[in-house]
């Protein structure tokens, strides 16, 4: 139950919305965004399945290069 609420919610992420012209109801990026926030973080039991997701979006949008770290801020070096 707790992986079919998280991937009903989840499958939201990132939002990318942009409103239509004129739109009456006034509903921001920010909004959304915010409020899948409070979702994501309305149950502990999300933690785990969230992690190695939002790590492997953000892999893919920052690139390999964005990922590595300089040699001199690597541990043990």
């Amino acid at each position: 139950m707790i992986q079919d609420l998280f991937d009903v919610t989840f499958c939201y992420f990132p939002i990318s919305f942009r409103p239509p012209p004129n739109d009456p109801y006034g509903i921001t990026a920010e909004d959304l965004k915010v409020a899948l926030r409070g979702c994501m973080s309305a149950s502990p039991y999300f933690a785990k399945l969230a992690l190695p997701l939002f790590l492997e979006k953000f892999t893919t949008a920052a690139g390999p290069s964005m990922v590595r770290l300089p040699k001199a801020q690597r541990v043990g070096s």
